[in-house]
């Protein structure tokens, strides 16, 4: 049997120093950098992966955060299949931006991504007393959001952040080709007439 190949692109966005970065290479070389520098531009790291005897390739792209390189970030972004937006669930200030980064992706995206909303370094929070604000609660409700806390320093989340977005991606990518097959089969059924000369298939 021929496997299928399908390639995805993920693009994490968020604020400068909200551990993208960190979150990027924990997960591609499993170590962890205290004083990792911001990034300039873009880089990306990609991995194949088969699932449900379907190969492909995933693109994971680390953004900058800084101001000025925020005009540039749609050409990264535009056709991407998945968006990670990452936040820093420490700093209450961070929480003001989601809002306006979801809005700029949902105005420039070309296509519809799944999204991901990211609340990074847990570590600094008690969890199991932490209350996440009623805000983002409707903005994962709002935008349609999958939602998770996740922990570079510790690796809390990073491993599994990245396995529910291939399977959200496959399932994607199933769901697609189930309807296609559902038509060809509608197509298939169906009889076609053709006016005037008396002709039925």
């Amino acid at each position: 049997m021929i496997k299928k190949e399908k390639f995805f692109k993920v693009v994490l966005l968020g604020d400068s120093g909200v551990g993208k970065t960190s979150i990027y290479t924990r997960y591609k070389k499993k170590i962890f950098n205290k004083y990792v520098e911001s990034t300039m531009g873009t880089c990306f790291h990609q991995q194949e992966i088969c699932m449900n005897n379907m190969n492909t390739k995933i693109q994971i792209w680390d953004t900058a955060g800084q101001e000025r390189y925020k005009s540039l970030l749609p050409m990264y972004y535009r056709n991407a299949d998945c968006i990670i937006l990452v936040y820093d669930i420490s700093i209450k200030k961070n929480h003001k931006n989601i809002k306006k980064w979801l809005d700029v992706v949902k105005e420039t995206s070309t296509d519809n991504p799944i999204i991901f909303l990211v609340a990074n370094k847990i570590d600094k929070v008690d969890i199991d007393y932490y209350d996440e604000e009623d805000d983002i609660k409707k903005l994962t409700s709002l935008y349609n959001c999958v939602y998770i806390k996740t922990s570079a320093l510790t690796n809390h989340n990073i491993d599994k952040l990245f396995e529910i977005v291939a399977e959200k991606l496959f399932d994607t990518v199933f769901n697609i080709l189930e309807e296609e097959t559902h038509s060809i089969i509608i197509s298939n059924n169906r009889k076609q007439y053709y006016c005037c000369k008396g002709i039925t298939q």
